[in-house]
C-alpha cells in the first residue's frame, strides 16, 4: 500500500495533468466549494512553528491534487507547513509523513449558510487587516455564479496556495471553540493579475461559521503568483 508521501504525489501530479483542461476542471471544481481544516490538524502545524520560533512569515502550502473515489476522482487539498516542504523528500520521509494533511472538498452550502449566534468580541480583530464578512461572501457567491466561465478562460490553472499561518492563527485563537477552518472558494480582484482564484477562511464554531469580523483572506494562489521551486518539493 502507498505511504502519504506517494498518494499525495501521485494526487498532486494527477491535478497538474488535467489541469489546463477545462472540462474536467469544472467538473472537480463543481464537487464542492470549500475545505476543511480541523483543529488537531492545525495543532501539528503550530508545533513546527512554535519550534522555528513562531516566524511571523510563515505560512501553509495548499496543494490540489486529486484522489480516488471509487471508479471516479475526487479534489483534495493536501497542506503542509513551508518547513517541511523546503526539505528534500527522500531525506526527511518522516517530516512529510507527519506533517501533510489531506482536507476534503465539502459542499459549501453545508458550512456557510448556518451562522453561530455565539457572542464574539469584536475587538479581538480591530488591529489586522482584512475582508469585511460581506465582501468574504460575494466573492464565495462570485465562485458559485462565474467559475465555469472564469476557468475556461485559464490557461495555467493554480497549482498551490500559499497560507499565511497569522490567518489560521487569528481564527483558531479568537476561540477555544472554534474546532475546523471553513476554507470556502472564491473569485477575488488583484491589481496586478485581475480575477483570479482565492479562498475565504471562516471559523467553524459547533458547524456553523463565526459571523463577526473574522473572515481572512491573505492567500497567494501559485499561478499566478510564482513561488521558488526550492520551497515547494511537491511540485513535479
Amino acid at each position: 500500500m502507498a505511504n502519504i508521501i506517494e498518494q499525495t504525489v501521485a494526487a498532486i501530479n494527477r491535478w497538474n495533468a488535467i489541469r489546463n483542461d477545462s472540462g474536467p476542471v469544472i467538473n472537480y471544481f463543481n464537487q464542492g466549494s470549500c475545505f476543511v481544516l480541523s483543529r488537531d490538524d492545525y495543532k501539528e502545524w503550530k508545533g513546527v512553528w512554535e519550534i522555528l520560533g513562531k516566524p511571523s512569515d510563515f505560512s501553509i502550502h495548499g496543494y490540489f491534487g486529486l484522489v480516488p473515489n471509487g471508479k471516479d476522482m475526487r479534489l483534495a487539498l493536501f497542506g503542509v507547513d513551508q518547513q517541511t516542504d523546503s526539505l528534500n523528500i527522500a531525506k526527511n520521509s518522516s517530516a512529510y509523513e507527519d506533517n501533510i494533511k489531506e482536507l476534503p472538498y465539502q459542499d459549501g452550502l453545508k458550512a456557510y449558510l448556518p451562522i453561530s449566534d455565539k457572542d464574539h468580541n469584536n475587538s479581538f480583530f480591530n488591529d489586522r487587516t482584512q475582508i469585511s464578512e460581506k465582501d468574504a461572501l460575494k466573492a464565495s457567491m462570485a465562485w458559485d455564479l462565474y467559475k465555469d466561465e472564469w476557468v475556461k478562460q485559464q490557461d495555467d490553472m493554480v497549482q498551490v496556495f500559499r497560507i499565511p499561518f497569522s490567518d489560521m492563527n487569528a481564527l483558531f485563537d479568537y476561540d477555544s471553540a472554534i474546532n475546523e477552518v471553513i476554507m470556502i472558494m472564491a473569485l477575488t480582484e488583484r491589481e496586478e493579475y485581475g480575477t483570479i482564484i482565492d479562498m475565504m477562511l471562516w471559523g467553524s464554531y459547533n458547524g456553523k461559521l463565526i459571523w463577526q469580523d473574522n473572515p481572512q483572506d491573505f492567500l497567494e494562489p501559485c499561478p499566478p503568483y510564482y513561488p521558488a521551486p526550492s520551497q515547494y518539493h511537491l511540485l513535479p
